[in-house]
């Protein structure tokens, strides 16, 4: 009998920790869908992100330079990596174009992200989460956390400059398919050249 009762046990414990991942995933899901449908709707100038599949935890972005900085004319490719528990707990951010404030393919730490979760408001959206991001890499050259190198202005100029043509050599599967899969993109073209990025 004690046998059966803690297997009964052991098995309402396991379909209670089923029910909450589903539910948790769940919520991340509606969440994330919601946030691709207002970054549709009302995009982040000179920010463009999308999911990158089904469950909506990867996102592509692109960021685009700001005009009088090191970064102006640049198209910076990266990537969001959501968890199932999000919004409550933030994503992690990677930039993949070289761009001489961020090491390509690691994770960066910034205040807002999965490196500090303390910090972060689970009212806070996908699109304020890139607007501060981008603040960050552009104007805020004192913050250098994991992930984080430092370059001379010359240098960003340079990745600037490199940028398109590394992401379609390099980073070219990446890139062509987070574009192509933008059914957007020719209203993202006009928000994303047109307008300057806000301070």
């Amino acid at each position: 009998m004690a046998y059966r009762a803690a297997d009964e046990m052991a098995h309402i414990h396991l379909s209670n920790e089923k029910t909450h991942i589903r539910l948790s995933n769940e919520k991340a899901h509606i969440r994330l869908s919601n946030e691709y449908s207002e970054l549709k709707k009302d995009p982040v100038p000179g920010v463009v992100a999308k999911p990158l599949d089904e469950s909506l935890l990867l996102w592509g972005y692109v960021i685009r330079g700001a005009k009088d900085t090191p970064f102006d004319g640049g198209l910076y490719y990266g990537e969001l990596e959501f968890t199932k528990d999000f919004p409550y707990i933030p994503p992690h951010i990677l930039m993949y174009t070289p761009n001489g404030r961020f090491m390509p393919g690691e994770r960066i730490c910034v205040s807002i992200s999965a490196f500090h979760p303390a910090n972060w408001d689970p009212s806070w959206t996908v699109g304020a989460f890139l607007h501060c991001f981008a603040n960050f890499m552009m104007f805020d050259e004192k913050g250098m956390g994991m992930g984080a190198i430092g370059s001379s202005a010359e240098q960003k100029r340079v990745f600037a400059k490199q940028s398109m043509l590394y992401n379609k050599t390099v980073c070219f599967d990446l890139f062509k398919i987070f574009l192509n899969s933008c059914s957007f993109f020719s209203r993202f073209q006009t928000i994303f050249f047109q307008f300057p990025l806000a301070a």
